[in-house]
């Protein structure tokens, strides 16, 4: 395909890049600052390696009580590795790039070189504007202009001037400036003004700087516009966000190190929570604001009967639940609603479908309390950019949202969509996103076991709970019924062993004749033992099944399943549980 014929063609079909009228000021700023992180990522052994990482992204509007004037201005800065002279010309060229794809240390999220010519090919056909580039290079500044020719089917690198510089905390500058009210019908049918239009493109923006953060946290990002400052999550513009800082020490950490062309990471998050007593805070002393929360809770979801039994055919038994799911390629956010066909999204959708009942959750459809579900403060600047997965958890879970983080890491990521709003179908990535995803949720379960109790052993557990006392109850009235002391005696001597604290009581009560009291002190004891001969029957028969599989000579497939999930588990290597 020739230059004009390829430069035609994105002309005619350029929303297929993202650059709809809509999107065009986030894309603009998302293309300029992954060029930024990149550069960042490459500074190591040039002539700025010295200078600390940095990057500075400034969004202004302006005029924007006229709707035909109003404009976006849009300026990224960084400390990067700059742009070298050789390849300055590569940026008159549609698929020009200079970033190398074959070193094993560092991973970009751009490969082809588009975007900066997506950028200018909007500019040119919405806009008699251009992008004008600012770069250090040796002891001086140099300021050129990115143009586009339509007719020819050219990009080219416009006349240049320089000078010398004293200071200039920068090493390459990208700036851009394009009217905003092409599609003005559109924009007051969805958004009403222009002003609400440019907040919503500045909260996106925050959201994605914020995400961006997350993994690139040797990097200072500071944020600037022009906007009421009331928008801002950041009103001095430093973007600092952190797992830790979002989840506090609920939260776990873990990455895959099998051999493979990519390495997964994932963070898994608690943070709304029910009024259920749980593992995750049985050391907190409960104050009226988490009584306050949890009455709401219960208000909004109702509360949990214990003496019930779970009927795990029937899908009201379970609880509510959602998981926000935030995908990211090479430590850079996806924040399209395009997602469904995403391999991340399909991944975790098998996953929880095929093993999520051991994990108890499993999935449902859409969920008709995901209003009633409030977003913390520390998290409300993600908001909207989650794909939603809605879920039902098995009640003694205490936290109804789960919020996980999947960073896809790789040389040569595939995309299902030019404007990589998706990562394209691919069988060895699916496998191993699931795998890591299962040995993180296995390593919560022991951790924190009522949030991922398997339904069944939920049931199980339950069950003894509620029918051990009454059984014990109707056996301990016909102890003391019998008038055998003999046989009475005889019990005293097992329950002593079985039950040391009430062995004295025992002695003192065959001695007396409190038949009430005797009966409440044998019901307690053999409710003690109906719950742990139970509990260690079942934990010997699951010992005994998996000692079965590995030891017998004649079961190859159970060999060969159990084999599958060890090596499943020798994926991770560094893991690390906040707890």
């Amino acid at each position: 395909m020739s230059n004009l014929s390829a430069i035609n063609f994105f002309s005619e079909n350029i929303g297929i890049t993202g650059f709809d009228h809509e999107n065009a000021p986030f894309m603009t700023f998302k293309e300029l600052f992954d060029n930024s992180i990149d550069a960042c990522l490459k500074k190591t052994k040039t002539e700025w390696e010295d200078i600390p990482k940095k990057i500075r992204v400034c969004v202004n509007f302006e005029n924007l009580d006229s709707d035909e004037e109003a404009k976006i201005n849009v300026i990224v800065s960084d400390t990067g590795c700059g742009i070298p002279l050789e390849s300055i010309d590569l940026l008159g060229t549609l698929f020009g790039t200079n970033k190398k794809l074959n070193r094993r240390d560092s991973y970009y999220t751009g490969q082809f070189g588009v975007g900066l010519k997506m950028i200018l090919l909007y500019v040119a056909q919405n806009s008699d504007e251009d992008i004008k580039i600012k770069m250090r290079m040796g002891n001086k500044i140099w300021k050129f202009k990115l143009l586009c020719n339509l007719k020819n089917g050219t990009f080219y690198v416009g006349n240049s001037e320089s000078y010398e510089y004293d200071y200039w905390e920068w090493v390459t500058e990208f700036s851009v400036s394009f009217k905003i009210g092409t599609n003005i019908e559109f924009i007051q049918e969805k958004y009403f003004s222009m002003e609400l239009y440019s907040e919503a493109c500045i909260k996106k923006i925050q959201s994605y700087l914020a995400l961006a953060r997350l993994w690139n946290y040797d990097i200072h990002i500071n944020f600037e516009t022009n906007l009421r400052r009331e928008i801002l999550y950041w009103p001095d513009g430093n973007i600092e966000i952190s797992f830790q800082e979002l989840f506090k020490e609920k939260y776990l950490k873990i990455s895959s190190s099998k051999s493979s062309k990519y390495k997964i990471e994932i963070v898994l998050g608690f943070s709304e929570h029910n009024s259920n007593k749980c593992l995750l805070d049985e050391n907190e002393n409960e104050n009226e604001e988490e009584k306050y929360e949890q009455k709401q809770y219960e208000e909004q979801f109702g509360k949990y009967n214990e003496t019930e039994l779970l009927d795990i055919s029937k899908p009201s038994a379970l609880k509510s639940g959602l998981i926000h799911l935030y995908r990211f390629s090479n430590d850079m956010p996806i924040i399209s609603k395009d997602t469904d066909s995403c391999d991340i999204v399909t991944s975790v959708k098998s996953f929880i479908r095929k093993k999520g009942f051991n994990f108890g959750m499993k999935l449902t459809n859409k969920n008709n309390d995901e209003d009633k579900i409030n977003y913390s403060n520390k998290l409300s600047v993600f908001k909207d950019s989650e794909y939603t997965i809605p879920v039902l958890l098995v009640p003694s879970a205490k936290y109804a949202l789960r919020t996980l983080f999947i960073n896809v890491r790789g040389h040569g990521i595939q995309y299902g969509t030019l404007g990589k709003s998706s990562l394209r179908s691919n069988v060895g990535l699916s496998v191993l996103i699931q795998q890591t995803l299962r040995a993180l949720v296995k390593n919560a379960q022991s951790q924190f076991p009522n949030e991922f109790m398997n339904i069944k052993d939920f049931n199980l557990k339950n069950s003894i709970e509620i029918y051990s006392p009454i059984i014990a109850k109707n056996l301990a009235s016909m102890v003391v019924r019998s008038d055998s002391l003999v046989f009475k005696k005889g019990l005293y001597e097992i329950f002593s062993k079985c039950d040391q604290e009430n062995s004295f009581k025992y002695s003192k009560l065959l001695e007396g004749k409190d038949e009430e009291r005797l009966k409440e002190v044998f019901c307690e004891s053999l409710t003690k033992w109906f719950s742990r001969r139970c509990i260690n029957s079942v934990i010997e028969d699951k010992t005994n099944m998996k000692e079965f599989c590995f030891d017998s000579e004649d079961n190859n497939v159970e060999n060969e399943f159990y084999e599958k999930e060890m090596e499943q588990e020798n994926i991770i290597i560094n893991g690390s549980y906040y707890i």
